[in-house]
């Protein structure tokens, strides 16, 4: 049955174009699964697509015919499970592949896939260490499109990339934001380790620490209102707006509103909009807000790059819509449908977003744009323009303590805090 689900679930994100964190989500509250099953349902599911490439080259050989969509589907999940999860015995991988073929394709095509699979059990796939041209062959072991890893040269050596790749196939650790208002990051710490779990990296940033166990959402403390998901690199780039005190704060893309609840810690009397042009991401964000208990956020549903504010904040965080490069680990399947079109056009739009924000920023404020994306054309080159735009607008050199910025912008990589790739810039307004 679980194998079944998985390759339903892989189904719809690749036939119906869904994400992947969305339907893992679905599948895992509508369907009865045990602890165990859920984990491997979960790791299928995320390997297949984190995989696909090195997947569709140790498939290719042992294909004869033109073979459809949900087939290779299939294939790949069951040579995921044959290649990278040593756990699961080969004749029950293929046995139940050929089971699920029956039930959701077809008989003629379960012949098909226990010929495939019997064949790469036997014959072994295809080592791809021999790969001659370094791209390529970085592109097939780790499953990331040619041009992205071609571009990335441009700016980094060879033994950067391969670390940001190796670990962005890593499953994500599980980052916790502390609810300060509530309860401290000592307590909250001593309460999880006395119900098991490990806790780690306690002291990388103030509010938050990774923890090893199961999913903090089923937690008391989480429905409580005390802790929250938020990884290590979007907390980072939170903390450079160095927000406090009475700050009235402007968040103008703040879906899915981690950055919002990571600001309202560090306030006292200060007051933050968060702004979202997405309708049903502004509703996770009041959610948010309601299971939080926090009360110092109003929330709007406007788009940042033309509403009218009609006030001026001490402080602005642009989070901007952008490629996602940095968050594969959570969506793995965005990596393959993008393109450097894309990436000019959404750099346009996050020009755009800043030089509207940028006139309700009081003069001496602090104004902090970041990307979850590794992407030059997004990051540094976004940041440059906008700078180059505005006689009024510097970056910020403030030493701040712990600041990351040294040099204008900062990109950290996936391998840094072993969390997600963000980039973020400072400016002030003079």
């Amino acid at each position: 049955m679980m194998r079944a689900l998985a390759y339903e679930a892989l189904c719809d994100v690749y036939m119906n174009g869904d994400f992947s964190d969305q339907v893992i989500d679905s599948y895992l509250t509508n369907h009865e699964l045990n602890e165990l099953d859920k984990k491997l349902f979960t790791n299928i599911v995320y390997g297949t697509i984190q995989h696909q490439m090195t997947l569709d080259y140790y498939v290719k050989p042992f294909i004869q015919t033109k073979i459809k969509k949900d087939l290779k589907i299939l294939l790949w999940m069951s040579v995921y499970q044959m290649e990278y999860l040593d756990r699961v015995p080969t004749f029950a991988i293929i046995n139940e592949a050929v089971e699920v073929a029956k039930n959701k394709i077809g008989f003629h095509q379960s012949q098909i896939t226990n010929g495939i699979l019997r064949a790469v059990s036997r014959e072994g796939v295809k080592d791809v260490s021999l790969i001659k041209d370094p791209v390529h062959r970085m592109s097939i072991k780790y499953s990331m499109p040619h041009w992205i890893i071609k571009y990335w040269r441009k700016f980094y050596e060879d033994d950067v990339i391969e670390d940001t790749l190796k670990t962005l196939n890593m499953p994500p650790l599980q980052w916790i934001r502390v609810n300060s208002k509530k309860m401290n990051k000592e307590q909250v710490i001593e309460l999880l380790e006395l119900d098991g779990y490990e806790v780690l990296n306690k002291d990388v940033i103030e509010y938050g620490f990774a923890i090893q166990g199961p999913s903090i959402q089923h937690h008391k403390l989480f429905n409580d209102g005390i802790l929250s998901m938020q990884d290590i690199s979007s907390m980072l780039v939170t903390k450079e707006l160095y927000a406090s005190g009475q700050d009235l704060i402007l968040d103008a893309c703040s879906a899915p509103g981690g950055k919002t609840m990571y600001i309202a810690n560090q306030l006292d009397e200060g007051h933050i909009v968060a702004n979202d042009i997405n309708k049903q991401k502004v509703a996770d964000i009041k959610s948010q807000i309601q299971r939080l208990g926090i009360n110092c956020v109003t929330v709007m549903n406007e788009d940042s790059r033309e509403y009218d504010f009609q006030q001026q904040f001490d402080r602005i965080i642009v989070d901007a819509p952008c490629s996602g490069l940095g968050v594969v680990r959570r969506k793995p399947e965005i990596k393959y449908n993008k393109t450097m079109e894309d990436m000019l056009e959404l750099s346009d739009i996050q020009l755009s977003i800043l030089n509207h924000v940028k006139q309700y920023l009081k003069p001496g404020g602090t104004l902090v744009y970041s990307t979850c994306t590794i992407f030059q054309q997004e990051n540094e080159n976004v940041s440059y323009t906008f700078k180059k735009q505005h006689e009024d607008i510097e970056f910020d050199h403030t030493e701040y303590k712990d600041s990351l910025i040294e040099h204008n912008t900062h990109q950290i990589l996936p391998q840094h805090f072993n969390g997600d790739g963000f980039f973020v810039s400072r400016f002030i307004k003079k």
